[in-house]
């Protein structure tokens, strides 16, 4: 199994990093169940598009 480095905490100064690694495919229904509500959460609080200005 390949996994795909995701990315780190930046908050850790460098010592010892959470990183975090995910396996580009999968059909775990846990893991999908996961991803989903995960995406629906950060979207739920996302700027809508056509209030966002920069």
């Amino acid at each position: 199994m390949a996994l795909l480095f995701f990315g780190k905490d930046p908050n850790t100064n460098g010592d010892d990093c959470p990183t975090v690694w995910v396996d580009e495919e999968t059909d775990d229904p846990a893991v999908v169940k996961l991803c989903s509500t995960a995406f629906e959460s950060v979207w739920d609080l996302a700027t809508p598009h056509e209030e966002f200005s920069f």
